[in-house]
């Protein structure tokens, strides 16, 4: 049995923008669906300026959740549904587009601790750079932002300390760790 899920992006896009797509209206037929035989969970959307939308979450399967990156086109077409397995649980948190059109993806990955993972994109899926970052106990990677210069900053809930700390993580737009 197939198990389908319809989340409506363009109802979740219409609240954040107001009922426009970086100037352009939404398309009343602009429902995104995506479903397998296996759970989906999706946590944040992101918009491109021409209207194409990514989704990060996970995926149920056999072994540890994995995590998932869906891309639509601007009609609503899927222009790729792309599951990264580290063997490991990996949960994407939060999701932001680049300049270029290319992504960034907060996640949390369960390796001997939980640490935060930062994965650049391109505009295709596929991986530029990733990063983890970790305390050595619960640290994980939750929020994004991007500034003009392309660094990217990881809000992460850090555990190390003895009490939830929260962290802020800034790569260079090469991936190498700033602070």
């Amino acid at each position: 049995m197939i198990h389908r899920f319809r989340f409506v992006l363009a109802c979740v896009v219409t609240l954040v923008l107001g009922g426009q797509a970086h100037g352009q209206p939404l398309l009343p037929e602009q429902v995104f669906t995506f479903g397998t035989e296996v759970n989906e969970s999706i946590n944040d959307v992101a918009m491109t300026e021409s209207g194409d939308v990514f989704a990060v979450g996970t995926k149920d399967g056999p072994g540890q959740p994995d995590l998932l990156i869906l891309k639509y086109r601007r009609d609503g077409t899927l222009a790729f549904a792309k599951i990264y397995a580290f063997g490991v649980d990996c949960t994407g948190r939060s999701i932001e587009v680049m300049g270029d059109g290319g992504i960034v993806v907060s996640a949390y990955i369960a390796t001997r601790f939980v640490d935060a993972l930062t994965m650049r994109l391109d505009s295709l899926g596929n991986v530029i750079w990733a990063n983890t970052w970790g305390s050595g106990d619960w640290d994980p990677g939750n929020g994004l932002a991007i500034d003009a210069s392309g660094n990217v900053y990881q809000n992460v809930a850090s555990l190390g300390l003895g009490s939830i700390d929260n962290v802020q993580v800034k790569y260079d737009g090469a991936g190498s760790l700033i602070h």
